[in-house]
Order: C-alpha cells, then structure tokens, then sequence
C-alpha cells in the first residue's frame, strides 16, 4: 500500500538543516516525505533520498533566471504553479512550511486542494528586522510593518502553528488556540552526533559553535580573552563552524589580531556536522553567547540541548530561553549580554569548581534523555497533521 504524503517547504536548495532533518526523521516513520526548496543550476532539480523521502527543487536551468524566480517574494506565480503540479502528483495530506516567506505562495498553491497547512515558525522574523540594518538588501528584506503583515497573515491560514519557545505564543496570543511547542530538542538518531572522537583542545577550551553572525554575541568572546590574557589566566577559545566571506568572521578576525589573541582565540571556518560535533565533544566548556536581542529571545538555538547531550556544562548570555534552562535544570551559568567581565568570572567559576563542574557533566546528559529529547515531541506533529 502506497504511503499518504507530507510536504515539507524549506527555504535553502541543501539537505542538512539540524531542525529540517528532524522533521524528516520524524515524518518518514508514517509518511512518503517530500521535501520542496528552491534550486540551484548545480543541483538537480528531483533527488531520491530514501525510498520514502525525496526532494524537488524549484529551478530553472540558466543560473540568473533561476535567481530571479528563486526570490522570496510573498506571493510567487512560478513557484506557485510549481507546487501545485506536485499536488496533484502527490496529493499530500499536509505541507508544512519553514519560512513565512513562502507560506502566501504554498497557501494558494494548495488553496483547492486542502492539505492540512502547519508553519513552522523557528524564528521571529518580524523581531529580526527591528534589528539594525547592516545593509541595503536588510531595508528590502527586513522590512519590519512587511514582515508583520505576512507574519500575520501566515499565522491566520496556517491550521498549526509550530514555535519553538513559550515567549513566541506570549507574543502571539490572539492566536494562542492554533500554536504549539515544538523545540528544538536533540534527535538521538542523528547519526553526526558520535561519528567521530573528540577533538583534542588545548586545555581548558571554552567552543562556540555555529554560524556566526551580528546576534552571536563574540565580542563578548573577545573581550573575555583579552581579560584572560591580560590577567595570565590559561583558557582558550573556539569559534567553530561559518564560511570565510561571512562579514562577522572577517571583522573577528581583524579583532583577534589587532588584539593580539592568536594563541588563544581560534577560528575553524565552515566544518561537516560530524566534525563540528566533534569539536563541541571536545570542549570543556560550552558557550551560547546569543545578545539579548528581540530576534534571540523568540528562538532557541539546537546547540545549548547538543552541548549538554555531550555532557558539556554551559555558559549563556541573559538572554530569557537561555537563562531560564541554565536556572531550572541547573546545568551551568548566565551572564549579562554585553559584560564580558562577567563571562570571564562564569569561567573561571565553572573551571575552579571541580565538583559543581563534574556535577553538571554527570548530570546534563540524562536531562536531554528525559526531558529534552525530540522524540517525546513526535506525537504533536503527528496530532497536527491528523
């Protein structure tokens, strides 16, 4: 008996976003998944993943134009015609869509057909673009009484709506009845995980990792190494994971060497999942170093749940997702965003206390076994499709 099929709508042309795979694992459990992203002239336009999981990529073979069509407008006529021709291949029984930009075009696309429509909505893009712009590109894109209309509009069609904090239903509250908490908890079947050993650090290391950006928070990280240096205290730093033209990993780089901070403070560049795994394994301590921004206090990054799985005691800034983690279980300390003196004191706090610190470790794991863990969540997405 042939499968019922589920869509799901992401916003990049790449197989491997932490949150999208967890989708997909979840999903291919009762469901052929059929995921739907914009193309690339040098990707294929349909791929067979698995024999339950395939991807169809919304491309146009001459580069430029492809661009063109690929661009996030609201509502989209190429992409619109696109997805529907798969709906009436597929007959999907629900799309779920990641990024609001999208959701006007998938809303009509399947405006006769009918599928359960569910939005999952991992970050606050409205909050973001109250942030400051840093080009002209953001005055477009990040246009915030934009994004609030199509925020709005996408929250009122969508039958579900998936967030990943509590904050983003207090901030939504008309709609309160329709949105639901899907985290960004760990997937213990991710198979990068313990694919390879811990990297070996110089000792003790503190790793942020991720993809750098302006709401990362490392000055905060630089500022804590010139303190560490100027006061002689050993601790090295790890920025781990970002591509070399990312505007933030090249003004890091400026500071580390105007600073001097070479033989502390180190920089890998983009690395595989399997190896910035790796490097978080290796750690002694683990940062999530996010501002208290708008933008970080709607969204919780995967990396805080990865770091205790592994064990890791963490240091997060104040802001309130974060914060309140580090206060309930126990499981590291906070700091105010923005004081890299007090970043520099949880340090050493978390380094000169041998038993607080083997007591997170010993303790953290089974935390995210019990209440952390993406599978104890399955039963909502599959109640949302229902």
């Amino acid at each position: 008996m042939q499968r019922r099929s589920v869509f799901y709508v992401q916003s990049s042309p790449y197989i491997g976003d932490v949150r999208t795979d967890k989708f997909i694992r979840t999903l291919m459990k009762k469901y052929h998944v059929v995921i739907v992203s914009p193309g690339k002239v040098a990707l294929p336009s349909f791929e067979k993943l698995l024999n339950n999981v395939s991807v169809h990529r919304f491309r146009i073979q001459n580069n430029v134009l492809s661009k063109i069509v690929n661009v996030k407008f609201a509502i989209n006529p190429f992409l619109i015609r696109f997805v529907k021709k798969l709906i009436k291949k597929y007959l999907p029984v629900a799309i779920i869509v990641r990024d609001i930009y999208f959701f006007p075009s998938i809303y009509f696309a399947n405006y006769r057909h009918k599928a359960r429509l569910i939005l999952d909505m991992a970050e606050c893009l409205p909050c973001e673009a109250k942030e400051p712009k840093r080009n002209f590109y953001d005055l477009i894109r990040r246009n915030y009484i934009y994004l609030s209309l199509l925020e709005k509009f996408s929250v009122e069609k969508a039958d579900k709506v998936f967030v990943v904090v509590e904050e983003q239903i207090q901030r939504l509250g008309n709609y309160e009845k329709k949105l639901v908490v899907v985290s960004n908890y760990v997937d213990l079947r991710n198979p990068d995980y313990f694919k390879e050993p811990p990297k070996q650090l110089e000792y003790p290391s503190v790793v942020f990792a991720g993809r750098p950006n302006y709401l990362r928070g490392l000055e905060d990280l630089i500022e804590a190494a010139v303190l560490s240096k100027k006061q002689n205290y050993k601790v090295y730093f790890y920025i781990v994971g970002g591509s070399q033209d990312n505007l933030t990993m090249k003004r890091l780089r400026r500071e580390i060497r105007k600073k001097s901070l070479e033989d502390r403070v180190f920089m890998t560049g983009w690395v595989r999942p399997a190896e910035m795994y790796a490097y978080m394994r290796g750690a002694t301590i683990g940062l999530i170093s996010h501002k208290n921004s708008l933008a970080v206090n709607h969204t919780i990054p995967n990396k805080i749940f990865e770091f205790l799985l592994f064990g890791k005691p963490i240091i997060v800034s104040d802001a309130p997702p974060l914060k309140n983690i580090i206060e309930k279980k126990e499981v590291g300390v906070w700091y105010k965003s923005g004081d890299a003196y007090q970043l520099f004191d949880c340090i050493k706090v978390l380094l000169n206390n041998s038993d607080y610190y083997k007591r997170i470790s010993q303790r953290a794991p089974k935390i995210v076994m019990n209440e952390f863990n993406w599978e104890h969540q399955e039963h909502i997405i599959f109640d949302a499709i229902k």
